[in-house]
């Protein structure tokens, strides 16, 4: 369901990006947050920062590293386990 822009609610969120193989992360970016699905709106000054910050390769504030999995290698009963407990709520 879809609220009207004036029920959207201002917060920092993080904002995630996948280009040319790579993985980016930005912290505390200003977005519009739909509280019931949590969908994120970004304003054009905002797109245009990302972009600027991101494939202007400006200096990270740190770096980390990542694993990478391929969920079509996942055992099936680990997969089923891992759904169950995460539904569950249970790790």
């Amino acid at each position: 369901m879809n609220l009207p822009e004036n029920q959207l609610v201002e917060r920092r969120v993080t904002y995630t990006l996948e280009h040319d193989g790579r993985f980016y992360i930005v912290h505390n970016v200003p977005a519009r947050v739909n509280p019931e699905t949590g969908e994120q709106f970004f304003s054009p000054a905002t797109v245009e920062r990302l972009h600027k910050v991101i494939l202007g390769h400006e200096n990270p504030a740190r770096m980390i590293e990542t694993p990478v999995y391929e969920y079509a290698y996942f055992d099936r009963r680990n997969c089923q386990s891992f759904s169950h407990n995460a539904m569950s709520g249970s790790a």
